[in-house]
C-alpha cells in the first residue's frame, strides 16, 4: 500500500471516529473539520503522526462549535446557500462577522458551487492567512450543521 493510500485510509478512520464522537455535528461538519485540519498540516515536515494531529485539531474545532451550539444564534435565519447563511452574521464583532462583511463587500466572492472546496480555493488564490482558513472552516461547519426547517403540511 502506498503512503498516499495509507493517509487516505487514516483520514477516513479519523472521520469515522469523529462522527461517532460528535454525532450532533453531523457528517458534513466532521468532514469539513477534518479536511481543513489536513490542509493545514499536510505540509508538515514529519508526516508520521499526521492522522493523529489532524484528528486532534478537528476534534478541537468540533468541540468548540458543539459547546457553543454550533455557532448558531437563537432565531437565526435559515438559508439554502452558504453566502446567504453567512450574511446573517455581518453585524457580529467576531471573526465570523468579519468574514461575512468581507464576503458581502467582495464582488468576486463565489456563490457556486456551494461546497467548502469552492471557498477554500478562492481564499488560496487570494493569498488568505491561516486564520482566514480557520474562520472559513468554522463558518462552514456552522452552515453544515444549521437547523433545517421542519417540512410543513402539503
Amino acid at each position: 500500500m502506498s503512503a498516499d493510500r495509507d493517509a487516505e485510509v487514516d483520514l477516513r478512520a479519523v472521520v469515522a471516529r469523529l462522527e461517532h464522537a460528535f454525532p450532533q455535528a453531523g457528517p458534513e461538519a466532521v468532514e469539513a473539520a477534518v479536511d481543513m485540519a489536513h490542509r493545514e498540516l499536510r505540509a508538515a515536515r514529519v508526516q508520521t503522526y499526521l492522522a493523529v494531529l489532524v484528528e486532534r485539531r478537528a476534534a478541537k474545532t468540533l468541540g468548540a462549535l458543539v459547546a457553543a451550539g454550533t455557532g448558531r444564534r437563537e432565531g437565526a435565519v435559515v438559508t439554502d446557500t452558504f453566502g446567504g447563511w453567512l450574511a446573517q452574521f455581518a453585524d457580529s464583532p467576531t471573526s465570523l462577522g468579519e468574514l461575512a462583511r468581507l464576503a458581502a463587500d467582495d464582488p468576486a466572492w463565489p456563490s457556486e458551487p456551494d461546497r467548502l472546496g469552492t471557498y477554500i480555493t478562492y481564499l488560496e488564490e487570494a493569498g488568505a492567512t491561516p486564520a482566514a482558513f480557520q474562520t472559513l472552516t468554522d463558518a462552514w461547519i456552522g452552515y453544515a450543521t444549521r437547523p433545517t426547517p421542519e417540512p410543513g403540511p402539503t
